[in-house]
């Protein structure tokens, strides 16, 4: 309400005025700022935060700096003013006191019974008579060492906690961390204690011995390590002792075994150690006589009084075993070695076996047999020995007889003694079956146009040799050519044979009919038929011896008249004449073109007659489907006389329509029945 426009008006001493005007603005002083206070970050942190007026024309103090952020803190206990300062106006605001004061009602507490101590690298370190209480109701433990507690937390209290030092904690000093819970939360923390731990190292302990030792020799035991200030060993068969290096008079076999000894520093520290002693038998070697051998006796395992020892010499193949193999060996004398023993508790025997050569029992080669063959005596490089086999008729002769053996391989042994040693031998001795090229019938003879013929034998595998035959017996008598030709049939095996046969080719004969007659009127003259090859004789009504055929005696009809040639590989023809009546016709009415040279064209009996010929056929339907003009001679070419196709393409089965005009004069109809 102050704002406004104010004037001013002076008078000077001369009681002269002046006038002047001032415009004056009142701005509104801020709100007064209001905040809330957190306590979460515990006793002296926490924070005051201004909560009104908020906005980017205001700026927060609590101690007379300015900031843009209404957030202080992490502070202390205490009051604090809080002011606002509106930045476009620089007004200020200041607010009542605000008393700051964070902690915790019920506190957590940790109390260790020690807070340092010592112990040794393989001893567990105990400490009890420890506590917590205020609010914790549990500690949890760490180390940064190497070791690992028995328990690293406990909900009862006191409690008492275990360390067990790992090896890498020797010589160094390990810190235990002990911490409560707080389960209260803010403002109240937990609480923690340290534990220093120094570990020290196990003293080195080092336990030797002499062992291996024999039996009624000392053992000497003894401990090198350096450190230990005071010992103690025990060991097999009640052992003993609390010196340094302990020594054993007259060690058995019950001395072997581990001995222990255990060792103490002077820090109190202690560490153990063992040695194995082995105490070993004085072995006897002495090798069991295994005798004389032959050079073919099966390996033997050799023994002696000691056993798991080792062999050695020509011959041994498992030197564990003692396995003496005389073929290895040889013949001669075999100097062989035994170690028995567990060193230094060793001993060795030897021994010379004798291994005797095998007679020489080589069966000599015979070779192969044919079954025919006569008995021979085999042999072999030593002699009086007994032969056996399929084949073999006197078992000391060793004969051999082919025709008792079996076709095939016959395996024949042969043994042989001096006396000492036995040689055997065995052989395969083949007999072979004797071949029988006997050539099996076969024709007379062959005519030239004959098909080719395959030839056999008794035995089949052989080769064939002549003229017109090939390796594997096909004759063929075209390429023969006429006569006789020697064949001659081989088995080369090692018990072949061979045969010869002739065989006779004759040449085909042509009774073929030249120019055959077709259709003759009763009154033409008689025909003198022509053929290929003369010396044949006619059969048929109308011909005579010569081959003349009259008409007139045949009669009217058709004919069948043979000219045949009757001879070795001979022939024959046959031919159809039709005699008709002078000026006759026979129009068939059926036609049957299936190849069987009957009726397989239309053909007209007596057309020759005619100088002018007209033919049409027709369907049923009016459909022309075969036209002829010309002379009659003409049409009595079957290549020109209708054969029941269209265009080249058979017609179906049916009746069709048929027109004949001759001479242009007479006219002829009727059907034709086409029947396939």
């Amino acid at each position: 309400s102050h704002s406004g426009i104010y004037s001013v008006t002076i008078t000077d001493a001369s009681g002269c005025t002046n006038t002047d005007d001032v415009d004056v603005t009142v701005n509104t002083t801020p709100p007064e700022p209001e905040a809330d206070i957190d306590c979460s970050g515990g006793e002296d942190n926490g924070t005051i935060e201004v909560t009104s007026p908020l906005g980017a024309d205001y700026e927060y103090s609590i101690d007379g700096t300015y900031q843009p952020n209404p957030l202080f803190g992490p502070l202390n206990n205490g009051s604090y003013f809080v002011s606002v300062n509106d930045i476009t106006s620089g007004c200020t605001a200041s607010g009542t006191s605000i008393l700051l004061d964070c902690g915790c009602a019920n506190s957590t507490s940790l109390t260790l019974s020690e807070t340092s101590g010592t112990t040794c690298e393989t001893d567990p370190f105990t400490l009890s008579g420890n506590t917590f209480g205020g609010s914790a109701t549990a500690v949890s433990l760490s180390h940064d060492g190497d070791g690992s507690f028995d328990s690293d937390s406990f909900s009862s209290s006191p409690f008492t906690f275990t360390y067990n030092p790992g090896p890498a904690d020797a010589g160094n000093t390990v810190v235990i961390t002990v911490t409560t819970n707080n389960p209260d939360g803010s403002p109240c923390v937990s609480s923690q204690e340290l534990f220093i731990l120094n570990v020290k190292a196990a003293p080195d302990v080092n336990a030797v011995s002499n062992s291996p030792v024999c039996v009624g020799n000392q053992i000497n035991l003894s401990e090198i390590g350096g450190d230990a200030i005071s010992w103690g060993w025990d060991g097999p068969d009640g052992f003993t002792s609390i010196i340094n290096n302990p020594n054993i008079n007259f060690a058995t076999t019950a001395s072997s075994g581990t001995y222990s000894v255990s060792v103490t520093d002077g820090n109190g520290c202690t560490n153990m150690d063992n040695v194995d002693v082995q105490v070993y038998e004085i072995p006897d070697p002495t090798i069991d006589d295994p005798g004389d051998f032959c050079a073919n006796d099966m390996p033997v395992d050799l023994t002696a009084a000691t056993t798991g020892g080792i062999w050695d010499g020509n011959g041994i193949t498992d030197t564990i075993n003692g396995t003496f193999n005389p073929s290895v060996a040889g013949t001669g004398d075999h100097v062989i070695t035994y170690i028995a023993g567990t060193s230094p508790c060793t001993d060795y025997d030897e021994i010379t076996i004798t291994v005797h050569p095998l007679p020489d029992a080589t069966i000599d080669n015979p070779g192969a047999f044919c079954f025919e063959d006569p008995p021979v005596d085999l042999t072999a490089a030593t002699s009086g020995g007994t032969w056996n086999g399929t084949g073999i008729t006197d078992t000391v002769a060793g004969t051999f007889d082919p025709a008792v053996a079996d076709i095939g391989i016959n395996t024949i042994t042969y043994v042989v003694s001096d006396g000492t040693c036995t040689g055997s031998d065995a052989i395969d001795i083949m007999v072979h079956e004797s071949a029988d090229a006997t050539i099996d019938s076969i024709p007379d003879y062959y005519c030239a146009d004959n098909f080719n013929d395959t030839l056999t034998a008794a035995t089949s595998g052989g080769y064939w040799l002549g003229e017109g035959i090939d390796s594997t017996g096909v004759f063929n008598p075209y390429i023969a050519g006429s006569g006789t030709h020697e064949i001659i049939y081989t088995i080369p095996d090692p018990c072949g044979d061979a045969d010869t046969i002739e065989i006779t080719v004759h040449s085909r004969a042509n009774a073929t009919i030249i120019d055959p007659v077709d259709t003759l009127l009763e009154t033409d003259p008689p025909v003198e038929l022509q053929t290929s090859q003369a010396g044949g004789e006619w059969y048929g009504t109308g011909v005579d011896n010569t081959g003349t055929f009259t008409p007139e005696d045949a009669g009217v009809g058709d004919h069948e008249i043979t000219y045949a040639i009757n001879q070795t590989c001979g022939d024959a023809d046959t031919i159809i004449i039709v005699v008709i009546p002078d000026l006759d016709l026979l129009i068939p009415d059926v036609l049957t073109p299936n190849g069987d040279d009957l009726n397989d064209t239309w053909k007209i009996q007596g057309i020759s007659a005619f100088e002018q010929v007209d033919v049409w056929v027709f369907t049923r339907w009016g459909d022309k489907i075969f036209e002829f003009s010309g002379s009659g001679n003409s049409y009595a070419d079957p290549d020109n006389q209708w054969d029941g196709t269209r265009n080249g393409k058979e017609l179906p089965f049916g009746n069709y329509v048929y027109i004949l005009e001759l001479n242009n004069e007479e006219t002829y109809k009727g059907t034709i029945t086409l029947i396939r």
